[in-house]
């Protein structure tokens, strides 16, 4: 078997993240995934996100993230299907979901989530709501096999618990990633899904410039990452817009936004996002895209 340059390269980057998040027991900590465009996967940061518009019955969004530069041999993958269930109380109303992610690092390791997701939304008061939400799955790592070894595959158990309040345009929320601590063994060294909090705000304030209509978007701080993140969003009239997000670890994205396309009874978003290296703190030479669609009736 032959490796080459960027295998070598690819796996030096392998070895100097481990080292990095090894614990003094040696085991090493996982994180939780952490991807740019937040407001379209906000069930993985927090269960109580789980289908966004409240007027659509069933929510579908795809996504797939690339990498450039030292991290080019890392893919991911995403999806994540919502439902309301119906109901006869007119103060609170009941999803049900499924959300996945596939990570391909390389060609011999994967790693799969899969959850199952609960939120109920609660009316306090007029202009007033409440979330709670919880994810109930599995995290999976494989070593796929080859001439040279077997492969190798574990499961954890894992979870997710959240909750937000929703004050006329302002939101508030907190979650519990990674809630069991659950160990994975199938890898080099112990390991284990390390319990992570997540806390987010936005505020979605509208205002008007020449033809432009611009507002915000959220504002989040992630524990795992030390992360501040701030967005705005602008379209001009109708369906196609541009965002652009600053972020403390991954410096600047900017994004190319199609929302609310109608297509027969059904509308779809499509966002596309990328990376500039400018501005950035972790100091990688790398840089990624995201392409999103969501699909809602």
């Amino acid at each position: 078997m032959q490796f080459k340059l960027d295998d070598i390269k690819f796996i030096v980057f392998l070895l100097a993240l481990l080292s990095l998040t090894q614990s003094n027991a040696q085991e090493i900590a996982i994180t939780p995934l952490g991807f740019n465009q937040f407001p379209n996967y906000g069930v993985f940061y927090n269960p109580s996100q789980l289908h966004q518009t409240d007027s659509s019955n069933t929510e579908l969004n795809l996504g797939y993230r690339g990498f450039s530069g030292i991290r080019k041999n890392i893919r991911q993958n995403y999806f994540c299907f919502s439902k309301k269930l119906k109901s006869d109380s007119l103060q609170s109303k009941h999803f049900l979901g499924l959300h996945i992610s596939n990570e391909a690092i390389g060609k011999f390791f994967r790693t799969i989530r899969t959850y199952a997701d609960y939120k109920i939304k609660i009316q306090l008061e007029r202009h007033t709501f409440l979330s709670i939400g919880t994810s109930i799955g599995f995290y999976n790592f494989n070593v796929i096999g080859n001439e040279y070894t077997a492969g190798l595959s574990s499961f954890a158990l894992d979870g997710n618990f959240g909750a937000n309040l929703r004050y006329n345009k302002f939101e508030i929320g907190a979650s519990m990633l990674q809630a069991f601590n659950s160990k994975v063994s199938a890898q080099i060294e112990q390991s284990y899904l390390k319990r992570h909090y997540h806390f987010y705000s936005s505020y979605n304030y509208n205002y008007q410039l020449w033809d432009f209509y611009f507002y915000t978007n959220d504002l989040y701080v992630q524990e795992y990452q030390n992360e501040f993140n701030f967005g705005v969003k602008a379209f001009r009239k109708s369906y196609a817009g541009f965002q652009v997000n600053c972020s403390l670890q991954d410096g600047i994205d900017t994004a190319l936004l199609l929302e609310q396309v109608k297509v027969k009874n059904n509308k779809i978003d499509l966002v596309f996002n990328y990376n500039l290296i400018a501005f950035r703190q972790n100091g990688l030479n790398s840089n990624h895209f995201e392409i999103c669609l969501k699909y809602y009736k």
